[in-house]
């Protein structure tokens, strides 16, 4: 993948849940992940917070939020958001 032009967004190359782990030990912002079900089923462990969009459309098969096996993980719904034309921000924490 090339480098993006955007100087906040760094291209990870090598182990993302490492990448994370290190991340998270620093002082800072949250952790933005904007991916694929398989980025977030790698990273789903180290994951305080979900906010998922659900739109009133069904599209058949699709990519799913966590592509892999992983152990039962329990969130809280904090916040339920309609947002227009049927569509619900959901906002979920450990």
């Amino acid at each position: 993948m090339p480098p993006s032009d955007d100087p906040a967004v760094e291209i990870v190359s090598g182990d993302p849940v490492a990448f994370v782990r290190d991340l998270k030990q620093r002082s800072g912002g949250d952790i933005w992940l904007c991916g694929g079900g398989q980025l977030a089923g790698q990273l789903l462990p180290e994951v305080d917070e979900l906010v998922v969009k659900v739109n009133p459309i069904v599209v058949g098969s699709g990519i799913p939020l966590a592509d892999r096996s992983f152990d039962l993980q329990h969130f809280s719904l904090v916040d339920a958001t309609p947002i227009g034309a049927g569509v619900i921000m959901l906002h979920y924490t450990r």
